[in-house]
């Protein structure tokens, strides 16, 4: 049996349930369980090196933006926010992928999504 202290299993008890189920399965293992591992499982990963041109795109996007009229605007705004959707569901995916492979534990959901990811990625 694992002894864990209150204050980690408060902060388990705070964060999103995918995070919570990869906790508890770290303690389940019954190798320990220390609040550097639960950072680990919490921290978000660092920023793309490609961030650093974040500006220069935004500049970009305003200056479009200007040129195109207002009702063009209205029009496209609609699937714009979708797709602004799909990509934060897809980031949040993307995480729990990485979070689990950095502990060398992929849940079957994972290897599969892995996999059906290279495989679309060599046929094109």
């Amino acid at each position: 049996m694992v002894q864990i202290p209150a204050r980690t299993l408060a902060r388990i008890g705070k964060i999103e349930k995918s995070k919570q189920k990869l906790a508890i399965s770290v303690i389940e293992e019954g190798n320990g369980f220390k609040e550097n591992d639960l950072s680990m499982i919490i921290k978000k990963s660092p920023a793309p090196t490609k961030q650093q041109k974040l500006p220069e795109l935004i500049q970009k996007v305003i200056s479009n933006s200007n040129k195109i009229e207002d009702n063009d605007k209205i029009r496209n705004s609609k699937s714009i926010f979708i797709e602004n959707i799909k990509f934060k569901q897809k980031i949040k995916v993307l995480e729990a992928q990485i979070i689990e492979l950095k502990f060398n534990r992929p849940s079957q959901d994972t290897t599969k999504s892995i996999a059906k990811n290279m495989s679309a990625k060599k046929a094109r």
